[in-house]
């Protein structure tokens, strides 16, 4: 019976061992695996920290999981500046994206009332912005419709209004040259000569000359 309880010990070591070296190798593996930020965790803490495999995860996912970075997101929706270029469409998907990682527990009507309060804000025209608002919107992807329906009236309006202004602009100018170009109508005054009195043409006699 003891030498059997030798080799059940013996036995357990081996593999208690075999386990030890594959988790070694897969902690090296996940190591060598990390980029970027991520990386900086195999330098700026000490071994002890990462020398598991459950150390190394605890460390990585303080650090870079989601409930930490959702604070992060939340003020990048807050002070995000937008560009003029940026569409409407391009502002929905990255609202959409930073929404998805700033409230990670919310509900789902909430979160859209939300976004939709965020894309609003978003719009660089105030005026424009109010008109969006006005439609209550109750989720993103309704106030992304409305913001584009309005885009495309106010585009069709400028462009009526721009065609409009183009043809009054040219029968002005057909005006004025017709006017140029009518017949010289009333009397005109002939140059006098030297000692005698200046007179006055009627209409029919320059017609003749």
């Amino acid at each position: 019976m003891e030498q059997d309880h030798g080799n059940s010990g013996e036995h357990t070591f081996r593999i208690v061992h075999r386990i030890m070296a594959v988790q070694n190798v897969i902690v090296a593996f996940m190591k060598g695996a990390l980029t970027g930020n991520a990386a900086q965790v195999l330098w700026d803490t000490n071994r002890e920290t990462t020398g598991t495999l459950r150390k190394l995860a605890a460390m990585l996912k303080s650090r870079y999981s989601g409930e930490c970075q959702a604070e992060k997101h939340r003020t990048e929706l807050q002070i995000r500046q937008w560009k003029p270029s940026e569409s409407l469409s391009e502002r929905h998907q990255d609202i959409r994206r930073l929404m998805a990682l700033a409230y990670l527990k919310l509900k789902a009507e909430t979160c859209e009332e939300i976004a939709s309060d965020h894309f609003t804000n978003a719009l660089n025209d105030p005026h424009f912005a109010l008109k969006v608002k006005e439609s209550a919107p109750t989720s993103l992807d309704e106030a992304l419709r409305i913001a584009l329906r309005l885009e495309a009236w106010t585009k069709s309006i400028k462009l009526s209004k721009h065609e409009e202004d183009h043809k009054d602009c040219t029968k002005q100018k057909a005006r004025a040259v017709g006017n140029q170009d009518g017949p010289v109508t009333g009397s005109l005054a002939v140059r006098p000569q030297s000692g005698h009195t200046p007179h006055l043409l009627p209409t029919f006699a320059i017609c003749v000359l």
